[in-house]
């Protein structure tokens, strides 16, 4: 299983982060309309970054991915 439901709302529930999802994060992180509204726009990811910076936010064990229900 691929996430864990760790706090469980009506339409989401928190998972701890997946090293899985550094593909799916780096392609969003790269987009110029979500990039700019984060603050990362001189910031091209690529999937191999992306994998090193969760796995540092994976040690904190204070990281969660919002999983949608619909």
């Amino acid at each position: 299983m691929k996430y864990f439901k760790k706090l469980v709302g009506e339409m989401c529930y928190l998972s701890p982060l997946s090293l899985e999802d550094n593909e799916l994060y780096a392609n969003w992180l790269n987009d110029l309309e979500l990039s700019i509204n984060v603050g990362i726009v001189e910031t091209v990811l690529s999937k191999e970054n992306e994998k090193l910076r969760l796995k540092k936010l994976i040690d904190f064990k204070s990281f969660f991915s919002i999983i949608d229900l619909s």
